[in-house]
């Protein structure tokens, strides 16, 4: 599982793709990050398809990359926490931020 949901985010780069290997996420799993939380696979992969037609027009292709700080299991509390970075070059934009 671990394994798999590290492999999201350094070699499918998920965070800008949405291409996450779904059989390692619940169906009713949460997503938080510091602007938002929401619950559940499909609302996911639903958010990232709305959002992907907008960044493939602000990011030429390789221009962007998720990397993976942290990831840790909580097999107590049965969830993993991942500590991440998007990183990318919206070269679009005129004042080209990164």
């Amino acid at each position: 599982l671990m394994k798999k949901i590290g492999e999201d985010y350094t070699v499918n780069n998920y965070l800008w793709t949405g291409d996450i290997y779904l059989s390692a996420f619940e169906t009713n799993c949460r997503f938080t990050d510091p602007t938002l939380s929401f619950e559940g696979r499909d609302k996911f992969v639903s958010n990232v398809q709305n959002l992907r037609p907008i960044v493939d027009a602000l990011i030429e292709p390789g221009g962007c990359r998720s990397d993976l700080l942290q990831i840790d299991l909580n097999e107590k509390e049965g969830f993993v926490q991942s500590r991440w970075n998007m990183v990318g070059e919206l070269n679009a934009l005129p004042w080209k931020p990164k």
